[in-house]
Order: C-alpha cells, then structure tokens, then sequence
C-alpha cells in the first residue's frame, strides 16, 4: 500500500480495498474476515487473503492509521491493535447473544483515503432509516429530485407510501456515514404500508432503468471501483 508522491492518490491491493470498503458504512466484527463461511456472511465474493496475510493486511491498515477497533459492547474508544490483539480477535466466536466482540471501522484517514481512491457521488447517495414493524421510513440526500426518485422507488418496489403522511425538510449538517459530513442535506419522512402489494410502477418519475438490474444501479449507485 502506498500513497504516490506527486497526486497524493492513494494505492490500494485488492485486499486492502476489500478490508476497506467493508465498513464504508458501518463496522463489522474482525473476526467475521478469518471465517470460512466468509462469503456466505457477506454474500460476496471475500478478501482472498490466507490467514497469515489477513494478519498481515490488517496489520497494515492498522498501522498507516486507516481502521481502528473497538469491543462492543463496551465502553472502551477505538483505536489501533496490535499484531497480538489481531489474531486473539480473529479467534473471538463472534457476538452471539450480546457477546462482546471486536468490531473494526474506519478511521476518518481512513474514510478520506477511500473517498480518494474511489471518489463516490455524495449527490446519489441516500441515507435510509425506519422501523418496518411501525411502518415508517426516512430518507436523506443532497438532491432533492433524487431524492424525489428515491421515495417513488420505495413505493414501487418496497412498500406502498403513504402519500399524505410526506414531510420534507432541511438537514444542517447532514451526518452521511459514521466518518462522513456533508454540509446540506434534503430528507422526507413517510409512512408506509409493511406487505402491502406495490401498484406504483409505472409512475412517471422512475426512470426507464428502474427494473431488474437498473434498480440496483438506481439503489446501489453512488460509487463504483473495478
């Protein structure tokens, strides 16, 4: 891993980028990266790493600064591990029935370098919360006519809106992901219909795409790296 001279582009191995991009949006266990079940976690082809150079990659990262760890749950801050601490977490069963595990994430070195490296749309991002059992959902987005998209996407292919419990507002700042802030964001909170069957695509502001593998590009897509 290295970091070039003149761009200050930052270099990753594909491992290294796979450690990476798996907490871009939240933490994971570490011990999850030593499982031989890895992809059937992840549903996703794994690091490829063996374990002696999963040890080594995580030291790395560790090192240059860009991951830190925590035991959840705890109350101990996160910071970096040893190589020792590395492979006793690795062991760790994993957090069944509230046991504590060690949980990695990035750093906000860490999330800039892979801002850098993978330079992702902020502007397609959205950030989605809700409880389905209550039937309510939130979600946020610097583009309001995406977002506008978004809202129509869940109704048509999620659940059905409720159209007239719509709220719009303005996020000052918008907190995108646990390392990440923007300075403005455009969020809509609903009510929804849990099970109800989806009547609504055909409706004029989805766009053409927005079936079979188009709806993932119209969910999925606010950063790509091959």
């Amino acid at each position: 891993m290295i970091e070039a001279a003149k761009t200050m582009q930052p270099r990753f191995t594909r491992a290294e980028y796979w450690v990476l991009e798996l907490v871009v949006v939240g933490g994971w266990p570490l011990t999850y990266l030593a499982a031989s079940s890895i992809e059937e976690i992840f549903t996703k082809p794994g690091h490829g790493l063996d374990h002696a150079s999963l040890v080594d990659t995580l030291e790395g990262l560790f090192a240059e600064g860009l991951i830190e760890a925590s035991v959840h749950p705890g109350d101990s801050p996160a910071g970096p591990l040893s190589r020792a601490e590395i492979l006793v977490a690795l062991t760790e069963i994993g957090p069944l029935r509230g046991r504590p595990a060690t949980y990695y994430q990035l750093t906000p070195k860490g999330g800039a370098w892979w801002e850098a490296f993978t330079m992702p749309d902020w502007d397609a991002y959205v950030g989605a919360d809700g409880d389905y059992d209550a039937g309510w959902g939130e979600l946020t987005c610097t583009d309001a006519k995406w977002l506008e998209m978004k809202l129509h996407h869940f109704s048509a292919f999620e659940s059905p809106v409720v159209w007239e419990t719509v709220q719009y507002s303005d996020v000052r700042p918008w907190q995108v992901l646990y390392w990440k802030v923007l300075p403005h964001g455009h969020r809509v909170r609903f009510r929804y219909t849990p099970g109800a069957e989806c009547t609504e695509r055909d409706s004029p502001l989805l766009p053409s795409y927005a079936c079979g593998e188009g709806n993932c590009a119209l969910r999925d897509n606010w950063y790509r790296w091959c």
